[in-house]
């Protein structure tokens, strides 16, 4: 049975994706408290709370996925080090948080569906654009909503305890963060 005791160490150092990834997994342990065995409720309140974190509170999606009490903890995040090249293109950058949030918030919530139409959405904007970057968002807007909802699946897996918190946390910075090179140097020296 899950604990509210950390298991891993504080990250939260390093990358801009690195943080993201911890506060990711800090939500999901924080939240993984149940008394008969998971359920949907222990995975809306992980949802709810990466929605209130990542959407903006005056964004559409937020008040579809977020809570109604607001807090005042939405960050505005500006920093984009360390996440995939394909999720910031463009001029896609902090927006990436929102799409991979919003991807996330949706699939806990059991609103898979909300992702799939934002791609529809976001691959109809893509093939409107004439100008490279723009296509390159659109691109990092597909992948990030396809990332997110990876993200999600890991985060469910996690709070229905099919995997541990270090498996959640190295599944979702492999997903979402570039190799360090420092990382990618001890393994190929091995």
């Amino acid at each position: 049975m899950p604990t509210m005791n950390s298991q891993l160490p504080c990250q939260l150092s390093g990358t801009a994706c690195e943080r993201f990834v911890d506060i990711l997994v800090r939500i999901a342990e924080a939240n993984n408290v149940w008394s008969c065995g998971p359920d949907m409720n222990q995975r809306r309140r992980v949802g709810i709370r990466i929605a209130d974190k990542f959407i903006p509170h005056s964004h559409i999606a937020h008040r579809i996925l977020g809570s109604c009490l607001c807090p005042a903890d939405n960050h505005d995040l500006e920093d984009i080090s360390g996440f995939k090249p394909e999720l910031v293109a463009g001029g896609q950058g902090v927006e990436a948080y929102r799409h991979i949030g919003g991807a996330i918030a949706a699939v806990l919530e059991g609103y898979p569906f909300l992702v799939d139409m934002q791609s529809r959405a976001d691959l109809k904007q893509f093939r409107q654009e004439s100008a490279a970057e723009a296509k390159q968002e659109r691109l990092a807007e597909l992948a990030g909503n396809q990332a997110g909802k990876q993200a999600g699946r890991l985060i469910r897996d996690y709070l229905n305890e099919a995997i541990g918190l270090e498996e959640l946390r190295n599944g979702l910075l492999e997903l979402l963060c570039q190799a360090r090179l420092d990382q990618a140097d001890s393994v190929r020296q091995t």
